[in-house]
């Protein structure tokens, strides 16, 4: 059996109330459907539980239900000794006392994940919800979670030019001190001169405050500009 068909019948709605599950033990012992149910709904009833893989016994004057599928042998014959698989099937009153029984031979520290698997390995009918939601309240656990490493894919360029990257720099602790005056920000450190030739500034502009910075991803080149 596949984890994805343990869950599968783990979800049977007849789990979620003590009448469902007193009717599939019905069926087995007596094969009287449900009454209410339509032809579809009849057929659908049989596949799953007159299936032989379901047998009842009774546990201090009560019926169980258990989940016991066969494995045939080679002249398909079924018996007690070729039925390896036994879930309890576990009514809802009941849910809590299992959950605690699991927990208890458990031992502390137990994770949600690991939990889950404790539990769904015995009985059937509590959901992975049940066992999250009651693990948090003993205040002793693990979470767990499985960590996806996120790998960057590389910026690749196949010929020059292809590709360009570009971002600033700012130059303000670098060139000069910002000094606000009157509500305005001026610069009080003018330590850099203009280019040769611009005749054209004066104290506000001699002070660059950015750089251009651009790269070629295939050549790998870089350009830096005031």
């Amino acid at each position: 059996m596949t984890s994805l068909e343990l869950r599968k019948i783990n979800n049977y709605p007849e789990w979620d109330t003590e009448a469902g599950i007193n009717s599939v033990i019905n069926f087995i012992q007596n094969q009287q459907l449900p009454a209410g149910l339509n032809a579809r709904q009849q057929r659908r009833f049989e596949e799953k539980f007159g299936n032989g893989n379901w047998v009842v016994e009774n546990i201090d004057n009560h019926p169980c239900l258990f989940y016991n599928p066969p494995i045939l042998d080679e002249e398909r014959q079924i018996t007690n000794e070729n039925r390896r698989i036994k879930l309890q099937v576990v009514r809802p009153n009941e849910h809590n006392q299992k959950l605690r029984e699991v927990y208890d031979d458990s031992g502390s520290g137990v994770g949600i994940n690991l939990f889950y698997a404790k539990v769904a390995m015995k009985y059937l009918g509590i959901k992975r919800t049940e066992t999250t939601d009651f693990l948090k309240k003993q205040g002793n656990y693990q979470l767990t979670h499985n960590y996806q490493k996120v790998v960057n894919s590389p910026i690749l360029a196949r010929h020059p030019n292809e590709r360009w990257g570009a971002d600033l720099i700012f130059l303000d602790k670098y060139g000069f001190e910002l000094n606000r005056r009157d509500g305005v920000i001026q610069p009080t450190n003018l330590n850099i001169a203009p280019a040769q030739g611009n005749n054209n500034f004066n104290n506000n502009n001699r002070v660059y405050r950015y750089a251009l910075v651009v790269v070629d991803f295939f050549f790998k080149k870089i350009w830096a500009n005031p």
